[in-house]
């Protein structure tokens, strides 16, 4: 009997089965992703950003290897996550490069994970697949990855919003607990914890109110986070003997980087201390403000209004650019869509949720600073109003309503492109507007039904990864190869570590395992000569200068200084590409 079957098998081929679980549409969407972002997450030292990411990455090694813990406004939990991947490869010179694949892999897993959740709990047939869609064919999944913070924050606050999702529909207390841990961890993650707490707690409480269960609810939703912010704070301050969070001076930090919103720059030093500078002359130095925003725009309101009434101008240009300028107009009208979809069926509270967690960006217009990526914080709450707003769409276009305003609206934004000569907004809309009526010619097609729309849903995938194009090429990263990283072996070999490097930039230093002298900082002293700049770097214990092009192109009034050195003070012990990377010692 064995033999015979044994033969059947073999003349009919063995049947390989693949895991139930591959097959499920929203695998299948993060496998896709993940093929053609692929190149993203196994970036080359040059792509990597050498202040953030860098600095990032550096915290993890500086915990493993000297038992260094950020303070809470230094953003622990990303420090303890780089922690991982460099005690696995510390032996390696380019250990930075390898801890910044596992952090991008990690936090791009963890995004993808937030918006497939958050999709599940909206209504509509089509939301748990519209939003993870949604991220797949946007560009907001490469580019938030540069910041470590940002995606690590942006992806606990979204498992945060789920667990509040979840809480309005069942009101379960240990829904409101998950919700207020998962937001504690991401306060450890970024400061904006401490401003979108208050949003969750009034939420979850307002859904308690309603439904006559805060009694139950207001423990479960307060104390998670108050246990992991405030454990932490109190275990880093009998560590240190400093209990003090250290937001203020980061967001006074923040204030002053705020000023290049107005900065006409004069092009001779880094725009960021340029703009430091500049605040300081307007609204007095940190120490005078005792590090108070609030007190610093007092001394100068005027200014403080020209900042804010740029940064205002700017908001709309910086939304589209955040979210896709070819994507911008459709998925807001969307999310506008979605809006009166939850009004129409009475969900008030669900409809609160999504309108007031995106508020916390309002600190922004504090210190006039928004960065793109600050813009994407909530992209969960953005795509889940459309996820809704798609799901209702596509029912009135069964249903025969609503199709000649869709059309008209798409039209009208298509040809305002056309005219007004602005291509992306053209294209987009014109994408759409085609995707959107071969889904629905396909629905009509198959009978409604969970194949017409499921014909729907990828006629309007397709679109939108044709509209998306980019994708980076495939390539894998040959390390060692740039001047960069050829002036980090050197470095390493070198130089003792824990030597005091100057540089532009701290990525190269840090990643050499050097300590980073910034010399593009508010107190070096530029106003000096050559030989006196070349005095001080000795006074300050600086035993060698990095060069590259942030140094030698990006800050030409500190390069005027450094230059005339080379040869007489400071020895050239490393040239790669023409110059352009450089190790200097002083002698």
């Amino acid at each position: 009997m064995d033999e015979a079957r044994a033969t059947a098998r073999a003349k009919t081929g063995a049947q390989v089965r693949l895991p139930a679980w591959l097959g499920q549409p929203g695998v299948v969407l993060f496998l896709v992703n993940l093929f053609l972002l692929w190149p993203v997450f196994f970036p080359g030292f040059r792509e990597i950003n050498p202040w953030d990411e860098a600095a990032y990455i550096n915290a993890g090694r500086a915990l493993v290897d000297a038992g260094e813990v950020p303070g809470f406004a230094g953003n622990p939990l990303i420090a303890l996550i780089y922690a991982v991947p460099y005690f696995l490869v510390r032996g390696s010179p380019f250990w930075l490069i390898y801890s910044d694949w596992f952090g991008r892999l990690l936090a791009f897993g963890l995004l993808w994970l937030a918006a497939y959740l958050v999709g599940r709990e909206l209504p509509g047939p089509a939301a748990h697949l519209a939003v993870p869609g949604l991220f797949m064919v946007t560009p907001l999944a490469a580019e938030i990855l540069s910041f470590p913070s940002d995606p690590y924050f942006v992806a606990l606050a979204g498992l945060a919003f789920w667990r509040l999702l979840r809480f309005e529909r069942t009101r379960q207390a240990r829904e409101a607990a998950w919700a207020s841990a998962f937001l504690g961890l991401a306060a450890l993650a970024r400061n904006d914890g401490l401003v979108l707490f208050p949003i969750l707690a009034a939420l979850l409480l307002l859904m308690a109110w309603r439904r006559e269960r805060l009694r139950q609810t207001w423990l479960p939703a307060l104390a998670p986070y108050v246990a992991i912010v405030g454990g932490f704070v109190l275990g880093y301050g009998l560590m240190t003997g400093d209990f003090r969070l250290g937001t203020m001076a980061r967001t006074y930090d923040n204030f002053e980087a705020g000023q290049q919103v107005v900065l006409r720059r004069s092009g001779e030093i880094n725009p960021v201390i340029e703009a430091k500078l500049e605040a300081r002359r307007l609204f007095g130095t940190p120490e005078e403000n005792n590090y108070s925003v609030f007190r610093a725009i007092l001394r100068n309101p005027s200014a403080y209004l020209a900042r804010l009434k740029a940064v205002a101008g700017s908001l709309p240009s910086d939304v589209l650019r955040a979210y896709g300028v070819r994507f911008a107009a459709p998925l807001f009208l969307l999310a506008l869509r979605g809006i009166v979809a939850l009004g129409r069926q009475r969900r008030w509270i669900l409809l609160a949720a999504f309108l007031l967690w995106p508020m916390h960006l309002a600190s922004g217009f504090v210190i006039t600073l928004f960065r793109i990526g600050h813009l994407q914080f909530p992209f969960f709450v953005v795509y889940g109003l459309a996820a809704v707003g798609l799901g209702a769409l596509l029912k009135d276009l069964q249903e025969g309503r609503g199709r000649r305003v869709w059309v008209g609206l798409l039209g009208a934004l298509a040809l305002y492109g056309w005219l007004d000569s602005k291509l992306a907004i053209f294209y987009g809309a014109s994408v759409v507007l085609v995707a959107s009526l071969a889904g629905h010619y396909l629905a009509t097609r198959l009978g409604g039904g969970r194949a017409g729309l499921a014909a729907a849903l990828l006629a309007l995938l397709a679109g939108g990864m044709v509209l998306r194009g980019g994708y980076p090429s495939p390539r894998w990263p040959t390390i060692g190869a740039t001047g960069e990283e050829q002036a980090v072996v050197f470095m390493t070999e070198n130089l003792p570590r824990g030597s005091l490097v100057a540089a532009a930039t701290p990525g190269p230093v840090l990643m050499a395992r050097m300590r980073y002298a910034g010399l593009t900082a508010t107190d070096v002293p530029l106003g000096r000569s050559p030989e006196a700049f070349l005095a001080w770097m000795r006074s300050q214990g600086i035993v060698a200068v990095y060069v590259d092009r942030a140094l030698s192109g990006e800050n030409p009034r500190l390069w005027g200084l450094i230059q005339p050195l080379i040869g007489s003070g400071l020895e050239r012990v490393f040239l790669a590409e023409d110059g352009d990377i450089q190790v200097l010692l002083v002698r």
